[in-house]
């Protein structure tokens, strides 16, 4: 299957010419090792792993039957600069949290309560020559009621968050959720399989996942098998970090092919794929991180 990637911005296109080819190596190497699938359709921050963020978009989803999540992208290109589309959530010295009342939700047509707000802020990008950040921000709104799939939800800013109409989705377990984490270079076909399953919201801290039955769904929609999350029994996580991650093992299944993890009620991973050499291309990536940090050697295909 042929795959289209967007053009990623001026700034990588003025890369010096060993470092661009560098790039369009490492990206030739995740179009195989990271499929893409529709599944990935509700993430319109990051669509494909090879787009970079401008500093514009914006996107929502239902990470939680009460817990919403807005993620805007910001753009910082001056070291004095504001931080561009996130300007509402900066402080004099650190991010500031929003209030309730700088957000309207309605579920159904229906004013929905918002109990609760937090808010995490992260850099996305440093550019390797000059100043360009990339940061995504990201708004938690907790609701008093849980929302219930396929509703129609509406969210408005007063505060000048963002600017124009209202954003409107219909959450689906169908979409892709950022609490399920699956390895991008694959799973070995004979090795074991885990995804985790969690979610740090910034300042409402971890959020709390219930043992829930998850799905592994095939390419085609069937579902090949099943099981109920897990507590992970880690330890070595100083502070009490992560304590509340679960852990979805499908050890079980070595068919290969390309997968997604489903967790009904909550929503689906983006696509992974189960191959015997599944870790070569993960080898052949680090492979070449090394072999490019060298001076002198050739950097035509296929290095």
């Amino acid at each position: 299957m042929e795959n289209s990637f967007p053009v990623v911005n001026s700034t990588l296109n003025a890369t010096p010419s060993p470092l661009r080819r560098w790039l369009g190596a490492m990206v030739s190497i995740l179009a195989v090792s990271c499929p893409l699938h529709s599944s990935a359709a509700s993430d319109l921050i990051q669509p494909d792993p090879a787009y970079l963020i401008s500093g514009t978009e914006r996107d929502a989803r239902l990470v939680m039957p009460d817990l919403i999540e807005i993620r805007i992208a910001g753009r910082k290109d001056s070291k004095e600069g504001p931080i561009k589309n996130l300007e509402a959530f900066q402080g004099p010295e650190v991010p500031k949290p929003p209030n309730a009342s700088d957000f309207q939700v309605a579920v159904n047509g229906q004013p929905a309560a918002i109990k609760d707000v937090g808010y995490r802020q992260e850099l996305y990008f440093a550019a390797f020559k000059g100043y360009d950040l990339r940061l995504l921000g990201a708004v938690y709104l907790r609701l008093e009621q849980p929302v219930p799939q396929g509703a129609t939800i509406s969210i408005t800013s007063k505060s000048g968050a963002w600017t124009g109409e209202p954003m409107v989705f219909k959450p689906s377990d169908e979409d892709w959720s950022p609490m399920i984490q699956v390895k991008q270079t694959g799973y070995q076909s004979n090795l074991p399989k885990r995804a985790r399953i969690g979610l740090f919201a910034g300042t409402l801290g971890e959020i709390e996942v219930p043992q829930l039955p998850f799905e592994i769904i095939d390419a085609g929609g069937t579902v090949v098998h099943k099981g109920t999350l897990a507590e992970t029994n880690e330890e070595g996580w100083g502070g009490g970090d992560y304590g509340q991650v679960l852990l979805a093992d499908f050890s079980p299944l070595q068919t290969p092919g390309v997968y997604r993890l489903k967790i009904p009620g909550i929503g689906s991973s983006k696509t992974f794929r189960i191959d015997d050499g599944a870790l070569q291309y993960a080898l052949r990536l680090y492979a070449l991180g090394i072999y490019h940090q060298r001076c002198g050697g050739s950097n035509d295909l296929p290095f």
